[in-house]
């Protein structure tokens, strides 16, 4: 994802914790209109594969634990750069 993806992304995270983690929406009014299809597909797909959102039928979302633990896109590089030292760190 882009960086325009990835806050949209974090947008929808936010709105689902607002939601008390479901949703109904289909959060359009996130998407640029011009190319709406394209990039929810995009976000909602990143989401899910990352283990962030679980799909229901019918455009409904729901946060998993780690929806729910989410900060930021930013965050989770941080994370990941700091496994990695940690982990050249042990050798």
């Amino acid at each position: 994802m882009n960086k325009e993806q990835e806050q949209i992304a974090e947008k929808i995270i936010i709105k689902l914790k607002e939601q008390s983690g479901s949703s109904f929406s289909k959060f359009d009014d996130l998407f640029p209109e011009e190319k709406r299809f394209k990039i929810k597909h995009i976000v909602f797909g990143a989401l899910k594969e990352r283990g962030l959102i679980k799909g229901f039928p019918a455009d409904a979302y729901g946060l998993t634990e780690k929806g729910w633990e989410f900060k930021s896109f930013d965050s989770l590089r941080r994370k990941k750069i700091f496994k990695k030292l940690k982990k050249n760190m042990r050798m």
